[in-house]
């Protein structure tokens, strides 16, 4: 790639030269205004821009050859004009003659030698360009870049540059907020979301790691269905590896005034699953994604296959990219079919989750955001998601 630079008052006229000179296959790096003048009152402005290397050199080629052309037609016009100033000179001899003709020979090699001097110029200069010359960053690097203030993940942030680069017209790559317009866009078709939520007849597992919210999240879903939606619901818990690990739940179901059983083993389950409610809420034991013994225990207990179990991979908002990856990866051991997010009001930056999920074609249900039973559960679109993400974003 070479590199040039053009200063003029104007940036449509900038970029005319360019494509009048170089083609469509010019590459704007960046445009910078540039104060002139005593007290500052004009301005131009310094366009640098990328020319692909086999362009470059066809251009080069091009303006020789049409020099070196040039040169020819005025060394054969200056002979032909000699020729007939001979012809009219009665008295000139073949000696004069070979003498004028080894002349304009050297006047021909005298305008071409210059020429090729020049270029030899222009390519030494572009070489040290091409190694020397400090090219600013570009309105979408340092938008890109900003980015990784919210912890998106760098293949997230190359896929949306890469993405960008190949759609943005020169005017658009130059305006933060169409980039910041065409970037959300382009995470929206990443968001997938499930609206039709829970509904009667179906069968609600939720899994995911310790500590993510699992059972406050159950908590929310049941006193939604049972205040809000008039169902009947049974709760259950297959939570029998801490002490009292099932308590928080049963105590919601007394409040709720409904059944509550605890699952012992996967008979136990298919039992309570066959019996008539509205919707049935199982809780499991949160486990590291690492542990594949605790993974294999809950698969024994819960791998029933009925069309109305939805299984929730419940995740919170604080975790670490990576870390992310690793339990999407992990618990499709046991085959989850919906996302649900908890957590959204302990952070700030919510580039890694959405890093992660669009990796994944996984629905996304229901986000939580706070501790209490009757509020705090969100019933997302894409939108909110995108504004929750972009609410601190470079503008």
């Amino acid at each position: 790639m070479h590199y040039i630079t053009l200063e003029g008052e104007r940036i449509d006229k900038l970029r005319e030269k360019l494509l009048r000179e170089y083609g469509e296959d010019i590459y704007i790096i960046n445009v910078e205004e540039k104060k002139k003048g005593f007290l500052h009152n004009k301005r131009s402005y310094v366009m640098v821009a990328g020319i692909p290397d086999d362009v470059y050199l066809k251009r080069q080629k091009q303006q020789f050859l049409r020099t070196t052309t040039t040169a020819k037609e005025k060394s054969m016009e200056n002979m032909i004009y000699n020729e007939e100033e001979e012809n009219e000179e009665e008295e000139t001899s073949k000696d004069n003659i070979e003498i004028k003709n080894i002349e304009n020979k050297n006047k021909v090699k005298k305008n071409i030698d210059p020429i090729f001097e020049k270029l030899e110029t222009i390519e030494k200069k572009l070489s040290d360009l091409n190694t020397n010359v400090y090219i600013k960053e570009s309105i979408l690097d340092r938008y890109i870049s900003s980015l990784t203030n919210l912890d998106f993940s760098n293949d997230f942030l190359d896929e949306i540059k890469e993405n960008l680069s190949k759609t943005l017209t020169y005017e658009e790559a130059n305006s933060i907020e169409v980039i910041r317009k065409k970037t959300m866009e382009y995470l929206k078709g990443k968001i997938i979301i499930d609206k039709q939520r829970i509904g009667k007849n179906d069968i609600a597992v939720l899994i995911g790691p310790t500590g993510v919210g699992k059972t406050t999240t159950i908590v929310k879903l049941a006193t939604n269905s049972k205040v809000n939606k008039n169902y009947s619901i049974k709760l259950l818990s297959a939570d029998q590896t801490k002490i009292g690990g099932y308590a928080h739940l049963q105590i919601a179901a007394e409040i709720l005034q409904v059944p509550f059983y605890t699952i012992m083993k996967r008979d136990d389950y298919i039992s309570q699953i066959a019996e008539k409610d509205d919707v049935i809420f199982v809780d499991s034991p949160g486990t590291s994604q690492k542990d594949s013994k605790m993974l294999g225990c809950i698969k024994e207990i819960l791998d029933v296959k009925k069309k109305n179990i939805k299984t929730f991979l419940t995740i919170s908002a604080t975790t670490k990219y990576n870390d992310l990856i690793d339990i999407f990866e992990r618990f499709k051991f046991l085959d989850y079919t919906h996302l649900i997010i908890t957590k959204i009001d302990e952070t700030s930056n919510y580039g890694a989750i959405l890093s992660a999920i669009s990796r994944y074609n996984i629905p996304i249900p229901y986000i939580t955001n706070g501790q209490e039973m009757t509020k705090n559960l969100i019933e997302p679109d894409e939108d909110f998601i995108l504004k929750l993400a972009f609410s601190d974003d470079l503008k």
